[in-house]
């Protein structure tokens, strides 16, 4: 049946999101992807916590696709991607998310976020301090205190050889390629993870409108 055939592509994009999910820059590609699939490239705080659920991401990988947002062209995004992120961060820090242990890169992220200006709207300057020191206790045997913004720079760049990679990546028999970006640039266009992300996107859409 239909509804079978969906749920089964649903199950293997799941599983191809999983693997990707131990990149480095998943959050980039998650986040550059969901804003290529939709109009007007704008992710809202719903369509991020939707697309989440549906791809059933990691809580790690979630702080990283917030942070990635937070490094958006698109000012919508960048603001959305604030709400989306402090949310998840209060997860993480929550009892039943501690267990979740961070990459060096990614904390550092998180900890330069917390201590620029990335945030200022969404949190308030306490509660950025409060949060950067609970990360810290979580982390005793990463130095935080030399290169503040090392884990922005890691998330920002990707070698040829990981966009090689990538291209190379089996095709799953019947499922649509995202379109790609007009002009020709970017992630999106060296990336199959952007064909799994449109998937997982209408996914979410169709949940968060069967919600409504």
């Amino acid at each position: 049946s239909g509804g079978g055939r969906d749920q089964l592509k649903l199950q293997l994009l799941q599983n191809e999101l999983r693997e990707l999910e131990q990149e480095e820059l998943f959050g980039v590609l998650m986040c550059q992807a969901s804003e290529a699939s939709r109009d007007g490239g704008v992710l809202t705080e719903e369509s991020l916590i939707a697309t989440s659920r549906v791809a059933k991401l990691q809580l790690k990988s979630q702080l990283s696709l917030g942070l990635a947002c937070l490094q958006s062209r698109n000012e919508a995004t960048r603001r959305e991607g604030a709400k989306f992120l402090k949310g998840k961060l209060r997860e993480y820090l929550s009892p039943s998310g501690r267990g979740h242990r961070l990459s060096e890169a990614l904390l550092h992220g998180l900890l330069s976020a917390l201590r620029g200006t990335d945030l200022d709207e969404a949190v308030e300057e306490k509660d950025r301090e409060a949060l950067s020191k609970q990360l810290i206790d979580l982390h005793p045997d990463v130095d935080t205190s030399k290169h503040p913004v090392a884990g922005l720079v890691q998330l920002q760049r990707m070698s040829s050889s990981r966009l090689l990679r990538h291209e190379k990546r089996t095709v799953i028999p019947d499922l649509p390629l995202l379109a790609r970006s007009p002009g020709g640039d970017g992630l999106v266009d060296a990336v199959r993870a952007c064909d799994l992300v449109e998937e997982i996107g209408r996914g979410a859409g169709l949940a968060a409108k069967q919600a409504v």
